[in-house]
Formats: C-alpha cells, sequence, structure tokens
C-alpha cells in the first residue's frame, strides 16, 4: 500500500514538471506569435507600421518597378508632379507602396491596385499589360480599373499564370480585342469585371462551370462582343451578379437561366436579343434586379409572383405585349417598375394587398385601355406614377391622389380624360398633397381643372395640346409652379401677372391669345415663349426692364409692329448674381417690327451675353453697328428677309461660337467675307439675295496641306448676288466637313412643340427636352428626317471660267446648285465622285463638250437639270439617266442627243439645235424660268448651346416644279 502510494507521487511529480516545461515553452512564444499576427495585418492592411523588417521580395519589387515603367502621366495637365507612382522607389518596402498589399508572412505581392494620389487623370499604359506583372504568382486581387491602355489588346497568354487571383477588375480601361482563351485558366476568380471597354469578339463558349466553379459576380457590360447569349453562363451556379448591359448580344434568352438559383442582379438592358423573357425567371427566388429593358423582347410578361425580393424590374422600350398582370403591383419588395414604352394592351384590373413598397411605376407608351384603376390608390408609398400616351379614358379625381402623401409626380398626357376633377370642400388651406409636377397634356380637355390651384407644392404644370379656352385666370399667376405649359390650346384672353410670381419657365405659345404682352415679374421668368399668337402690342417701358431676368424670349409669329422696344442696357440684365440671368436668346421673327434695329440686338449689351439671335421676316431697316466692345458669344443670327443695309460687322469675325449666320434678303453691300473663314464652328452661311459683289476670294491653300479656313461649313449660299470672277479651287479643298462622306446624322423621330421640342431617341422616363429655335412650318421636315443638310449654293451670280475639279472632292453635298452663271469647259468628270449628291443643277451656263459618263453612276440623284447650255454627243446611257424627263437636257445644249430627247434613241448623227437666249440677270429677284421653294434645315448646334438651342435656318434652292425630292419642296 505504501509502494503503491509512492509510486503514484512519483508520476504527479513527473506530470507537474512536464506542464510546468510546456507553460515555460509556451511563454517564451507567446511574444513572437503576438508580433507575427500584429506584422501580419498590419501588412495586409496596406502599408501601416509594421514592428518587423519589410519582408518585401525583392524579386516581386524588381517586377512592381517593371510595370511602373510601363505608365505614363496624362498630358493634360492634370497632375501636380511629374513622376507616375511616386511611392514606388527602389530600395524601399515594396508592402508600403501606394496600392500594394502583401502577405504578412511571406512578403509576396497578393493585392494592386496602382493610382495617382495628386493626379486627376488617368494613368496611360498603352503599351498592354507589361509581363512583369505575370510573376506576381500570388495576386488575388489585381484592380487597374480606370487605366487607359489605349486601345490595347489583353494578351494571348500570361494572365492564367495567376491562379490565385480572386478578384479581376478592368472596367473602363479602353482595351480593345477578344478575351484571349487562357482567360479561362483563373479557376479561382470569383469577380470579373471587363466592362466600359471595347472589347469584341465570340464569347459564346469562353465561361464554363469548369473554368470558373467559384464565380460571384460577372460584368462585361458596354462591350460589342458577338454571338449568342453564352449557355456556359447558365452552368455558374455561385453566381450573384450577371451584367451584360449593351454587350451587343443576340437570340434568345435561355430557359437554363432558371438554374442560376442564387443570382441577385440581372441586367440585359440594351442588347439584340429575341423572343419572351423565359418562364424559368421565376426560379431566381433571391433576385432583386431584373433589367432587360431596350432589347427588342417580344411576347408576354411572365408570372413574378415567387420572386418576393425583387426591388426593381425594367423591360422598358421592347415589344412585349398582352395584358399587365395584377399581381406584379403586389410583390412585397417591389420599389420600381419600368413597363414603358411596349405593346402592352387590355385595362389594368383591380388588385388587392397592393405593395407597400412600391414608389415608382412607369407605364407610358403602351396601348393600355380602360379607366385608371383605383386600386393604384392602394400603394402608399407611391412617389411617381406616369401613365402617358396610353389609351385610357375617364375621369381623374385629383382629390383621392391627393391623399398619398409621397405623391409627387403624375403625368397622364396623351389619353382620352373627360376631366380632371376635385372635391367640392377640397381648398389649399385643406390640402396636404405633395404633388409636385402634373402632366396632362393631349388629353382633350376644354375646361382648365380648377382643382389645381388647390395643390400647395405644385412646380411643373403641363396642359399643352388640350382645347382649353377662354381667359388663363389670374390665379395661374398665383400657383406655386415654377414650369408653365399652356401652349397649343384656344386660350383668348390672359390675366395680366402680379407684381410677382415665381414661375420661371412660361410657354403660352400656339394659342389665339391678344392685347399687350404679358410681362411678368422681375425676378421670376427665365423662359418666355408666347409665339404664335395674335399679340399685337407690347406694355410701354424698358423692353430688359419689363422682362426681367428672362433668359429666353420668344414672340415669334404674332403681330407686333413698330419699332422694337428700346432697352437701356445699362443697369442689369448683365448679371447672374440673385437669380438674374443675361439675355441669350432672342426671337421675334414673324411679326411686322419696322425702323431701326436697336443697337442692343445687333451689338449686344454690356458683356454681350447674346447667343441665338432671330429676326427673319421683318421689316427691318438701318446698318449693322460696324463696331462692338467686350467678347462676342453669339451661336446663331438669322436676320433673312429684312431690310438691312450696309456693310456685315467686322467684328463678327470674334465670334469665336457662331454657328449659323443667316443673312440672306436684305439690301447688304459687301465683297464676300472671307475673314469669316476662321470661325471654327460655322456651319452655316447664308447671303443669298443681298447685292454682294466681285469675286470670292481664299487664302491661298496647297489641298494637300492642313488648313481650317471654312472648315466647318456644310452650307454655303451666295446665290441672287453679284459675284464675278473665277471660283478659286482652294475654296472647295478648305470644305472639310463636306468632304466627309457620312456626315448624315438620323434621328427616331423629332417632334417640334413651339419653342420647346422633344426628342425620342430610347431614353428613360421622360423625352429628352431640346430647345430649338423654329417656326410651326418647319414641323413636316423633321420626322424620321436627315438633320444635316449640306449644300452649295452659287446659282443666280455672274462666276466664269470652268468649274474647279475639286467639287468632287466634297463627297458628302447633297444639293448642289452652280446654274445661271457664265461658267465654261466641260462638265468635270470629277463630279461622278459626288456619291451622296440628289439635286445638280447647272443649267444656263455656257459648258461644252460631252456629259461625263460618271455622272451616269450617281445612283442617289434625283433632280438633275443641264439645260441651257452647249453640251453635245450622246446622253450618257445608264439606270439613273433613264429616270430623268427631257427638260433635264433640252434648251440650248447643240448637238446633244439620246434618250430621253423627243428624238429616236438610234441617231447616229446630232441633231442642229438653237441655243435659247438665257434669262435676264436679276440678282434678288426670281427667274420667269424659276420657282424658289423653302428648304428648312434644323441643324442641331448644341455643343456650343447650354440649354441645346439649335438654329432652324430656311434656306431657297432651285425646285423643279417636277420630280425634284420632297424635302426640297414640301415647305413651300
Amino acid at each position: 500500500m505504501a509502494r503503491k502510494s509512492t509510486h503514484h507521487a512519483s508520476w504527479l511529480h513527473l506530470h507537474l514538471a512536464v506542464c510546468l516545461s510546456f507553460l515555460l515553452l509556451a511563454s517564451n512564444q507567446l511574444p513572437r506569435c503576438s508580433l507575427a499576427l500584429s506584422a501580419n495585418s498590419s501588412r495586409s492592411s496596406g502599408g501601416g507600421t509594421s514592428r518587423v523588417p519589410a519582408l518585401c521580395r525583392s524579386q516581386e519589387a524588381a517586377s512592381l518597378l517593371q510595370l511602373k515603367g510601363s505608365f505614363a502621366l496624362p498630358t493634360d495637365g492634370s497632375c501636380d508632379d511629374n513622376t507616375a507612382l511616386p511611392s514606388w522607389r527602389s530600395g524601399s518596402d515594396c508592402c508600403r507602396w501606394e496600392g500594394v498589399s502583401c502577405d504578412g508572412i511571406t512578403g509576396r505581392v497578393t493585392a494592386l491596385h496602382p493610382s495617382n494620389p495628386t493626379c486627376d487623370g488617368r494613368l496611360k499604359a498603352c503599351g498592354g499589360l507589361h509581363p512583369a506583372l505575370f510573376n506576381l504568382t500570388s495576386l488575388r486581387r489585381l484592380n487597374l480599373g480606370g487605366l487607359d491602355f489605349c486601345g490595347s489588346q489583353l494578351p494571348e497568354s500570361g494572365l492564367e499564370r495567376l491562379t490565385n487571383l480572386r478578384v479581376l477588375m478592368l472596367e473602363s480601361c479602353n482595351l480593345s480585342g477578344s478575351i484571349p482563351p487562357s482567360f479561362t485558366g483563373l479557376h479561382s476568380l470569383q469577380k470579373i469585371h471587363l466592362s466600359d471597354n471595347t472589347l469584341n469578339g465570340n464569347i459564346s463558349n469562353l465561361f464554363s462551370a469548369h473554368s470558373f466553379p467559384h464565380l460571384r459576380v460577372l460584368d462585361l457590360s458596354y462591350n460589342m462582343f458577338e454571338g449568342t447569349f453564352p449557355l456556359g453562363i447558365t452552368q455558374l451556379k455561385n453566381l450573384r451578379v450577371l451584367d451584360l448591359r449593351s454587350t451587343n448580344l443576340s437570340g434568345g434568352i435561355p430557359n437554363s437561366i432558371g438554374n442560376l438559383s442564387l443570382l441577385r442582379e440581372l441586367d440585359l438592358h440594351g442588347n439584340r436579343l429575341s423572343g419572351g423573357l423565359p418562364r424559368e425567371l421565376s426560379n431566381l427566388t433571391y433576385l432583386t434586379e431584373l433589367d432587360c429593358s431596350n432589347s427588342s423582347l417580344s411576347g408576354q410578361l411572365p408570372s413574378l409572383t415567387s420572386l418576393i425580393r425583387l426591388e426593381y424590374i425594367g423591360v422598358s422600350y421592347n415589344s412585349l405585349m398582352g395584358t399587365v398582370p395584377a399581381t406584379i403591383f403586389t410583390l412585397p419588395a417591389l420599389v420600381e417598375l419600368h413597363l414603358q414604352v411596349n405593346n402592352f394592351s387590355g385595362p389594368i384590373e383591380e388588385f388587392h394587398n397592393a405593395s407597400g413598397t412600391l414608389t415608382e411605376v412607369y407605364l407610358s407608351r403602351n396601348q393600355l385601355t380602360g379607366t385608371i384603376s383605383t386600386s393604384f390608390l392602394e400603394l402608399t408609398a407611391l412617389s411617381t406614377i406616369a401613365l402617358d400616351y396610353n389609351h385610357f379614358t375617364g375621369t381623374v379625381n385629383l382629390s383621392s391622389y391627393s391623399r398619398l402623401r409621397s405623391l409627387f409626380e403624375f403625368t397622364a398626357s396623351g389619353n382620352s380624360l373627360v376631366s380632371i376633377v376635385g372635391d367640392d370642400r377640397w381648398t389649399s388651406g385643406s390640402s396636404n398633397s405633395s404633388i409636385s409636377e402634373l402632366a396632362f397634356a393631349s388629353c382633350g380637355l376644354t375646361r382648365l381643372p380648377s382643382v389645381i390651384r388647390h395643390l400647395p407644392s405644385l412646380n411643373w404644370l403641363d396642359l399643352s395640346y388640350n382645347g382649353i379656352g377662354g381667359k388663363i385666370p389670374d390665379w395661374i399667376w398665383r400657383n406655386h409652379s415654377r414650369w408653365l405649359d399652356l401652349s397649343h390650346n384656344m386660350f383668348t384672353e390672359v390675366a395680366r401677372p402680379p407684381a410677382y410670381t415665381v414661375i420661371s419657365y412660361i410657354d403660352l405659345s400656339f394659342n389665339r391669345l391678344r392685347g399687350a404682352v404679358p410681362s411678368p415679374s422681375l425676378l421670376s421668368a427665365s423662359h418666355l415663349d408666347y409665339s404664335n399668337n395674335k399679340f399685337s402690342s407690347m406694355l410701354p417701358g424698358d423692353f430688359l426692364m419689363l422682362y426681367g431676368t428672362a433668359a429666353s424670349i420668344n414672340l415669334a409669329n404674332n403681330q407686333l409692329g413698330g419699332t422694337i422696344p428700346y432697352a437701356g442696357c445699362d443697369q442689369f440684365h448683365y448679371e447672374e448674381e440673385g437669380g438674374r440671368k443675361p439675355l441669350r436668346d432672342l426671337d421675334l421673327s414673324g411679326n411686322n417690327f419696322s425702323g431701326q434695329v436697336p443697337p442692343y440686338v445687333l451689338r449686344g449689351c454690356n458683356n454681350n451675353t447674346l447667343r441665338v439671335l432671330n429676326l427673319r421676316g421683318n421689316r427691318l431697316e438701318g446698318t449693322w453697328p460696324q463696331e462692338m466692345g467686350g467678347l462676342c458669344r453669339l451661336e446663331a443670327v438669322d436676320l433673312h428677309g429684312n431690310q438691312i443695309r450696309g456693310r456685315l460687322p467686322r467684328w463678327l469675325a470674334n465670334c469665336k461660337e457662331l454657328n449659323g449666320l443667316d443673312v440672306g434678303g436684305n439690301n447688304l453691300v459687301d465683297s464676300f467675307p472671307s475673314w469669316l473663314g476662321n470661325l471654327p464652328h460655322l456651319r452655316v452661311l447664308i447671303l443669298r439675295s443681298n447685292q454682294f459683289y466681285g469675286p470670292v476670294t481664299t487664302v491661298s491653300m496647297d489641298p494637300h496641306r492642313k488648313n481650317h479656313h471654312h472648315s466647318s461649313l456644310q452650307i454655303i449660299d451666295l446665290a441672287e448676288n453679284g459675284f464675278t470672277g473665277v471660283l478659286p479651287s482652294g475654296l472647295f479643298y478648305s470644305f472639310k466637313t463636306m468632304a466627309q462622306a457620312n456626315t448624315m446624322h438620323k434621328i427616331r423621330k423629332v417632334i417640334m412643340i413651339g419653342y420647346r421640342g422633344e426628342t425620342d431617341i430610347h431614353q428613360e422616363g421622360r423625352l429628352t427636352q431640346v430647345e430649338v429655335a423654329m417656326k410651326h412650318r418647319y414641323m413636316m421636315m423633321l420626322e424620321d428626317q436627315q438633320l444635316d443638310l449640306v449644300l452649295i449654293d452659287l446659282s443666280n451670280n455672274r462666276f466664269s471660267g470652268s468649274i474647279p475639279r475639286s467639287v468632287g472632292n466634297l463627297t458628302g453635298l447633297l444639293v448642289l446648285n452652280l446654274s445661271r452663271n457664265a461658267f465654261t469647259g466641260e462638265i468635270p468628270a470629277e463630279l461622278g465622285r459626288l456619291s451622296q449628291v440628289e439635286s445638280l443643277d447647272l443649267s444656263w451656263n455656257n459648258l461644252t463638250g460631252e456629259i461625263p459618263q460618271s455622272l451616269a453612276s450617281l445612283t442617289a440623284l434625283e433632280w438633275l437639270n443641264l439645260s441651257y447650255n452647249d453640251l453635245s454627243g450622246s446622253i450618257p446611257p445608264g439606270t439613273q439617266f433613264s429616270t430623268f424627263p427631257s427638260s433635264s437636257f433640252q434648251g440650248g445644249n447643240r448637238g446633244l442627243y439620246g434618250c430621253p430627247l423627243p428624238v429616236r434613241c438610234n441617231l447616229t448623227r446630232p441633231p442642229s439645235a438653237t441655243k435659247a437666249p438665257p434669262p435676264l440677270h436679276m440678282p434678288g429677284g426670281e427667274s420667269a424660268h424659276h420657282s424658289f421653294q423653302v428648304v428648312v434645315l434644323c441643324l442641331f448646334v448644341g455643343a456650343g448651346f447650354g440649354l441645346g438651342f439649335a438654329l432652324a435656318i430656311v434656306l431657297q434652292v432651285v425646285c423643279s416644279r417636277r420630280g425634284a425630292r420632297k424635302w426640297l419642296c414640301r415647305a413651300n
């Protein structure tokens, strides 16, 4: 028993000794472990103060310095120093460099995000990804987003060496080319961001579960790929975010998209897809965002009731049809619903259990019918509801919608509503409405809804394009609106605005308003459009004082007469302090103003803020002031059709932003303004029907040298003047814009609304508003038409010599009119290079020789006149020439024969003919043999216009009564 106790005690002492030894050993190692952990944490966070010596590997530092050598600073002066990545210095710890993170134990680089903290511009790496980057094989996160690779391609090999890479960010890097196959070797990737480049090629077989088994985020948006939706993507079971916006994909959305059961965000916006939305989308129960807008989809909207986490639905700008399922308004997490611009039809059925989170509903531009569902009133969080341009009918009770405390915007324009009403006992004092924007344009309303006066928060009111008549009441001015559009109605009288109103945008155009032009208060309106009414007088007083801070004033097409009102121009209207804005756009065209033009109009006030001036179609006279103090900001000037005399002021050469100048139809006497040639943005120059004289001179130029003289001109109209001499070849070499074969810009649709236009070019939400200075008759020119006309009209002058061969370089030319001059020699064969020309008039000259065969190849030519010359020989055979009438050739042209002249087509000897004498030349007038038509140009000169203003130029070009292109004559 004692032996057993002794033995037990010995073993107990031994155990105690061993335990003490372990404790001592552990206590010695604890500081080291703590220090190592601290160092690892500090270094992996990006270069904090370390308690141990730097562990940066020299090989990796050398690779980083090689990579730095491939970067260059931007040359735009946006950097404070001259060194890219200044913290990247040889001999220092690379783990402490800006944008570099390391593993604290191994010293290997694990994350890289190079940037210059003192540089606002983008670092450039025009040589592409440097091979030294691929030596950093421990990289887990690589962020080169925002660097400018200058269009370089991804390397064919090297990336696959980065086998530990988890995150790759190369968005907005100006990369091009295809994604190389070696890319599929990055098996550890969890996030790929390649958006906003110009990558191309077919990606159908690039992605698979084998190549990217851990991928959670795939963003390839805004590139230029080819082919159909990559089926391999639907195998990526861990995918949470899939962004393929604007990647040029085609074909249908595969049904296997339903395999991505963990997907949170799906964005296919802006592709060329076909077919419908697959029913399998209902399998994506974690989905929060679905955007398939503007993707050419058709079919019906599938049931989405299982997507209880869905917050955003965007399927706008497609061709989806059928009814809108009422259950979509009951999704419990839905915040935004975008169904606008589709072919949905039928009524919106009543629904129960309305979503308490839905704030924005867009149903505009569909074929929806019936009354507006009262269930919308159950959407308690609703802030925006847009029902414009459907077929809704019935009455809208604004009092009911005003009880939605969050409702900010309610628009229902373009429907056939009977009336807008409110509760009889409802007053502004009892209303808690938050409605700020209200639009019921084009609804067939015949009465001004009085309930509007009780909306205390109203800031934006559009009742345009209705049939509302009578008097505009005084309460409309006391309303809190800042935007008021009552244009295109039948109002006959307007109550005078009170002493103070807050309305900043007023559009009363296209009504029947009479009497004196109303004058708003001093500190209110910045945009006034009273055009196309019957106003006959203006209130007495200083013009600029009366119209306060209006930056834009449009009084076009009224019955205003007398002299243009005087303005003192020395006290205000040139300071932008205190909300005052200087006058920038003034349109008094189409009235009966006469007498002298006030100097402040033609010369400007003080610091000369005027940008757009339109005095077309009045009876103004006098001279244009030859002196102007200060800086010229004019962008567009239209004085066409007045009686202004004298010379063009030379200070126009200082108007560096001038886009268009039209002084046609006046009594100006001057030589050709070659001094305007250095204006960099001048696109339109119209001098027709004046008394300009002498040769058209230009600076001496070598056609093979760069020059910018008149380089931006698209329209030059010198017709009906007294110009003489030989046309210099250098003039046509200088027209650089006209020499571009594809200068035409087309848009889907433009609709003019008085002084404001709306352009529908597949944009979300409201239509983009474009400010223009136009007349109503221009509307017929704009829908689905070319916006840019390229034209040269030198007709009805006394030019002589041969037609310069350099005209043939202007391959973007649409209209060329050299008629009624004294040109001699042969028709240049180079005119056959004018591949886009649609109207060519060389009539009434002294041209000789044969018609060049090259003219027969002008397939775009729709109007040709070569009559009354001395041409001879056979008319070139060809399908295009066979479409022209004999009047295009007959008259003069001794010895010309062949179809379509009224002689036998197989005639072997030319008939004799006598050329009729040309009509008397009448500068500034019309020939008895010609009728001039109005050609309309909607010229968008928006780069220099702060509000997107454009100058609408009316040209007069020679048109035939038969066979002329419709757009040349339709605005007669």
